[in-house]
């Protein structure tokens, strides 16, 4: 999504009157405090590997082993976050319905709304409800 102009009132509307959701990209820049522990990782997996190779076969370890037992935290932070980031953005996007043959006021047919636009109505309606009575 692009970031529509702030304009001089200070609404970050564009110009069909839509606000801006600014959900957060896919990908990110790790920071210095991620990028520190990615380096000692690496360092940490790189000693396995190297100088501490014949201390570890010792002890029944192999390279094969600690590159298993490495990668499981890995895998299982980028699975996770793949998973968590498509399902919150399932979640609120695309705020129209997407796709073709949908039963009219329905989020039901051959394509995809996110659920809380496609029951926008159904919560503002309960929203007022809660706060006026």
């Amino acid at each position: 999504l692009l970031t529509p102009p702030v304009s001089e009132g200070g609404s970050s509307e564009d110009a069909h009157g839509r606000y801006d959701t600014g959900f957060p990209p896919l990908f990110v820049r790790p920071g210095p405090k991620q990028f520190i522990a990615l380096v000692l990782f690496g360092g940490a997996l790189a000693l396995c590997l190297t100088v501490y190779r014949d201390w570890l076969e010792a002890r029944g370890v192999t390279s094969v082993d600690v590159l298993k037992y490495a990668s499981i935290p890995f895998v299982s932070t980028v699975f996770t976050y793949f998973h968590i980031w498509a399902a919150l953005y399932m979640t609120f996007y695309p705020l129209e319905y997407k796709g073709c043959l949908q039963i009219k006021d329905t989020n039901t047919g051959c394509g995809w709304q996110g659920i809380v636009p496609s029951k926008v109505d159904k919560m503002a309606t309960k929203a007022v409800h809660l706060m006026t009575t």
